[in-house]
């Protein structure tokens, strides 16, 4: 669509062309789930000018059938859990089905991964951060609010943030990063961030489910819990903390 190009005449006999207004935005280019939406204008002569956002619709059906299998079995069996002869948590931990595996190993390698600093802006507004091994521009936003519950699931981190969906991901998962008081990137213990399975953006239930019951079965022993979901450390970022602190908090993981 170039639609009317209407233009000015000039003393000097060149053509000034005026821009046209924007066209209506496209359709979504999905029917769930998440797209994008584009809009043209003429800029002159054979020149069209494009624009595009991204469209947010409802969970695809088979989006939701597939997370269930990421789901805990203990979520659906309450006796278990209430158990004490039971270690939830190694039934968690050995878990194998072959859809969780393939997801989980997509998770660890299509994931952007984690500034070595915390992205200040990020306070205010989602920020877009290149990431030179994916190739490829993500947005991140902070996620040290109170809901966030740093105090509980990430007790030495004081900020962490979190990759958002596009409409290119091919996962519905997220990278969830945290930080220390002087903003680097907190690397192993119990402050620190790891991938979360289902992104809060998709879903904060099924998020609780798969990324925050897993932790609540292994009564807060993040070192079980890291086991399967290493923090990230793509960047080779300097490891924080030091190394008698990092000993000191798996001794104290292990004991609790």
């Amino acid at each position: 669509m170039f639609g009317r190009c209407c233009f000015i005449a000039k003393r000097s006999h060149q053509l000034e062309y005026e821009e046209e207004e924007w066209s209506a935005w496209s359709p979504c280019s999905v029917t769930c789930g998440h797209g994008n939406q584009k809009r043209i204008r003429s800029c002159g002569y054979a020149c069209t000018a494009t624009e595009s956002r991204t469209c947010d619709l409802d969970r695809c059906p088979d989006d939701l059938l597939a997370v269930t299998e990421l789901i805990p079995l203990e979520t659906t069996n309450g006796t278990d859990s209430l158990d004490t002869n039971v270690d939830s948590c190694e039934k968690w931990l050995s878990c194998k089905n072959d859809f969780l595996q393939k997801y989980l190993h997509q998770v660890l390698t299509e994931l952007p991964s984690c500034p070595c600093s915390y992205p200040s802006e990020a306070v205010y507004s989602a920020v877009n951060i290149f990431d030179k091994t994916l190739r490829k521009t993500y947005r991140w936003r902070d996620a040290s609010g109170p809901k966030e519950r740093l105090d509980i699931y990430k007790p030495s981190a004081r900020f962490c943030t979190r990759s958002m969906l596009s409409f290119d991901s091919t996962t519905l998962a997220a990278q969830h990063c945290c930080y220390g008081d002087h903003m680097k990137l907190i690397t192993r213990g119990k402050g620190a961030g790891a991938p979360n399975l289902i992104s809060t953006e998709f879903s904060p239930e099924l998020h609780y489910k798969v990324d925050v019951l897993p932790w609540i079965l292994c009564k807060g022993d993040w070192s079980r819990f890291h086991s399967v979901r290493p923090p990230n450390n793509g960047l080779q970022c300097a490891h924080n903390p030091t190394e008698d602190v990092y000993q000191a908090e798996l001794e104290e993981a292990r004991e609790y």
